[in-house]
């Protein structure tokens, strides 16, 4: 039998490669092999567009605070904010900046070309700056395709230019080896297919609810709906780890 991925088993690997790359960040930052796990900024950042009519819980906001008050102590600096306040950034602003884009193919791309250069500036105030944005947009035009035409942009064509803006992004900022970059390349590009694959994933979801679940998918499912969590007391233990072993 044909195994179909559900998108909270997606989310569950995410979680999994961004504690990996956290990891490598706080303990190991000589070695780039835990960095090479990307695929955790395409799954974080595109429900931001797919799903943008979320609005932000006191939870997310607990979070970001948690995180930015952590670096301020420990790093004596607020910035950049971490993912969290991206991801809120990001479903803030999806909405106006594709409602405005899609008026044209010329303004469309003026716009995404504008994101990629504001990548770097806003990233030393956001973590991950306007590619968070740029994913976004890839959710957004996945869950609206009727409403972006095909003279102002295709789907496959946007995709292809926001996983080689991310790759790029990723080569910029740690500088991988060949082989290292290799792994990057494939494992993101794996993720972008299976999120331009989306709504069969959420199909997928769907589908199970009505099957018993064994303790695996159990398993995956709490832990992709309690990401936020994981990502924030993770993140915290890890500094006040690294503090820590430093003072010593």
């Amino acid at each position: 039998m044909k195994y179909r991925l559900a998108s909270y088993e997606l989310c569950g690997l995410a979680v999994v490669a961004f504690i990996i790359d956290h990891i490598g960040a706080h303990f190991f930052s000589d070695n780039l092999w835990f960095r090479i796990f990307r695929l955790f900024g395409l799954v974080w950042f595109f429900p931001a567009g797919y799903n943008s009519a979320w609005r932000s819980t006191a939870r997310v906001w607990w979070g970001i605070a948690v995180l930015t008050v952590l670096d301020a102590v420990i790093y004596t600096s607020y910035f950049p904010v971490c993912a969290v306040a991206t991801l809120v950034a990001a479903r803030a602003l999806v909405d106006p900046v594709m409602t405005f884009s899609l008026k044209g193919p010329r303004r469309f791309w003026a716009v995404q070309a504008l994101l990629v250069v504001l990548i770097l500036p806003i990233n030393e105030y956001l973590e991950y700056g306007t590619i968070a944005l740029l994913i976004a947009n890839a959710g957004w035009l996945l869950r609206h395709r009727a409403q972006a035409p095909t003279k102002i942009v295709r789907l496959p064509h946007y995709f292809v230019f926001v996983t080689a803006i991310y790759l790029a992004y990723s080569q910029l900022t740690f500088g991988f080896t060949m082989p290292q970059l290799a792994v990057v390349t494939a494992s993101t590009g794996l993720t972008a297919w299976l999120m331009y694959h989306f709504n069969d994933l959420i199909r997928e979801d769907l589908r199970r609810l009505r099957e018993r679940a064994d303790w695996v998918r159990r398993a995956a499912r709490f832990i992709a709906h309690r990401s936020l969590e994981i990502y924030v007391v993770h993140l915290a233990v890890f500094k006040v780890m690294e503090v820590v072993a430093m003072s010593r």
